[in-house]
């Protein structure tokens, strides 16, 4: 908890001394958006602190390469996955309307290649010792990023897992909070508790 809570400050305050967290920024995200004609559009861009990403990548290749992988699994139509980078000729860019999908059939594709990119990310929560023996921590995870972390007194008994949220502070998730979360995961399992 020493460690998320560390980098949590970091990137609160941006030190100016302290680079080596600053670079663990991933570069590129799959975004979802909605075009004036009605149609849902998927693409690969540059990360953005303003527009939140269905999925982040490190590289622009692993990003072209998953909405490819979307494109052909869910018969999305190619006119509609947009890969940042320009294949066209300088100039006027022609665009084929010709033969377009149904709004509404293309529009459930987009949505199911939504949920299982969505689906992939797991969501869970680890218990562990606390400060003192009177409690005990927990760090949150939803959808596969870092959502918050506390303590939870012992004699507080809760059955829905949910309302374990009440005793958390919320942080912002960022790829190294993520990573060492699922790195202690993996060495932990037993502390581990699955939320799906």
């Amino acid at each position: 908890m020493a460690l998320l809570l560390e980098c949590s400050e970091i990137k609160k305050l941006w030190p100016i001394y302290n680079t080596a967290l600053k670079r663990f920024e991933p570069k590129y995200g799959l975004y979802e958006y909605t075009a004036r004609n009605g149609y849902r559009y998927l693409a690969v861009g540059k990360v953005s602190k303003l527009k939140p990403c269905i999925e982040v990548f490190s590289t622009i290749n692993e990003g072209i390469s998953l909405l490819r992988n979307l494109q052909e699994q869910f018969a999305l139509d190619y006119r509609f996955c947009k890969y940042a980078v320009s294949t066209e000729s300088e100039g006027v860019v022609v665009n084929d309307l010709s033969d377009l999908p149904l709004v509404e059939k293309h529009n459930q594709q987009v949505q199911q290649a939504v949920d299982f990119v969505t689906e992939m990310k797991p969501s869970y929560y680890i218990l562990d010792k606390g400060r003192t023996k009177d409690e005990q921590s927990c760090i949150w995870v939803q959808d596969g990023h870092f959502y918050g972390m506390g303590y939870i007194a012992n004699e507080v008994s809760v059955k829905d897992p949910e309302k374990m949220k009440d005793f958390l502070t919320r942080h912002k998730s960022n790829t190294y909070i993520t990573q060492l979360i699922s790195s202690f995961a993996t060495k932990n399992s037993g502390k581990v508790f699955n939320i799906k």
